[in-house]
């Protein structure tokens, strides 16, 4: 069994330029582990999706499941990070585990170089002052 991210700062950014998987159930990220040999997976459930916490508790206990079904697919030189949506507490055992296969599958062939990832630009936020358009 793999070891959870449990440091704020260790989830990442969302605008560090990382390839992210999107499906009904969730959102997958990947980077380098931290730790070689010490891979590790994180959850997030937020207070904008899920208001009550039964119901965070609940789609981060059908994520873990889902994980451990397909835990000898992730890469040990890789931490993973699931970012859960309103549908995961609809979502059926089979489906959330041939979701997160494919997430998976597809994030390592990002990490391996066989894919290419081109993040779309209009979702790429710019830092600094906003641009007001002329109308």
């Amino acid at each position: 069994m793999r070891d959870t991210i449990k440091k704020h700062s260790d989830f990442g950014t969302r605008d560090d330029g990382a390839p992210v998987f999107k499906c009904a159930l969730f959102m997958a990220r990947d980077m380098p582990t931290k730790f070689p040999g010490d891979a590790r997976y994180g959850i997030m459930a937020p207070k904008k999706t899920h208001k009550r916490a039964v119901d965070r508790n609940r789609a981060k206990r059908l994520m873990r499941v889902w994980l451990r079904a397909n835990e000898e697919l992730m890469s040990p030189e890789r931490d993973y990070v699931f970012i859960v949506r309103t549908d995961i507490l609809t979502g059926t055992l089979k489906e959330g585990t041939n979701c997160v296969k494919r997430a998976i599958k597809k994030l390592n062939s990002f990490a391996d170089g066989t894919a290419t990832w081109v993040p779309n630009p209009a979702l790429v936020q710019v830092r600094g002052k906003k641009s007001k358009k002329k109308a």
